[in-house]
């Protein structure tokens, strides 16, 4: 059934129907001589010697997984605040939505192997850093509004809990800043360093082997 309707699509594109918006990478699927839908696109290779592009999306899912864990470890305690007060609730609520895009986003460069189709490159790669910096500053938002309604309603039960959750959200935003250093200043340029065009099929099967 799938397959049936991208290929609607394809002979859609063929018959000279130009996509708009997150389907415009259908224009650049064409028929090859064999009558098989290829993809004819830009590509984007991973250029690095120093470091492999498996080791680079290990260090990526590390803080990844750091950040997921932190917010979701925060969510499970009892702390006074997150089920009731709207400026605790809500940071918290966007943090773990931010952190799921990430983590779909990172799952989704990392299947998209190399070389790393255009239109994936902008879903992941070109997505990544903003989505990591509002995880950051939704997990600031949280632990800045535990402290104000803690201090606000001069709560003094649950301190360790309280301590505890604090913690978790500061471990979130680190890990996310180590995240967005890492999308900067090692990876992106790494990626943009080797842009290939159209039609270069020869050029990209010397290049899917993965870098040691």
């Amino acid at each position: 059934m799938h397959r049936s309707r991208q290929r609607r699509k394809c002979t859609g594109i063929m018959a000279g129907k130009q996509k708009k918006g997150r389907q415009a990478y259908l224009n650049d699927i064409k028929i090859n001589e064999n009558g098989q839908y290829v993809y004819q696109g830009t590509y984007y290779i991973w250029n690095e010697e120093k470091k492999s592009r498996k080791r680079a999306l290990g260090e990526l899912w590390a803080s990844c997984m750091v950040m997921l864990a932190a917010a979701v470890g925060a969510g499970c305690l009892p702390v006074p605040g997150v089920g009731n007060c709207v400026y605790v609730l809500a940071p918290y609520v966007a943090q773990i939505m931010a952190v799921v895009s990430v983590c779909w986003a990172l799952a989704r460069l990392s299947a998209g192997g190399n070389p790393l189709r255009e239109y994936v490159y902008l879903a992941t790669m070109d997505k990544l850093p903003k989505r990591t910096a509002l995880t950051a500053v939704f997990a600031a938002a949280a632990a800045v509004g535990e402290g104000i309604y803690v201090i606000k309603n001069t709560i003094q039960e649950k301190i360790g809990i309280i301590i505890l959750f604090i913690f978790l959200e500061i471990a979130a935003l680190a890990a996310a800043g180590i995240m967005s250093f890492l999308l900067s200043a090692n990876i992106i340029q790494k990626w943009n360093n080797k842009k290939l065009t159209k039609n270069a099929e020869a050029v990209i099967m010397n290049n899917t082997k993965e870098k040691s």
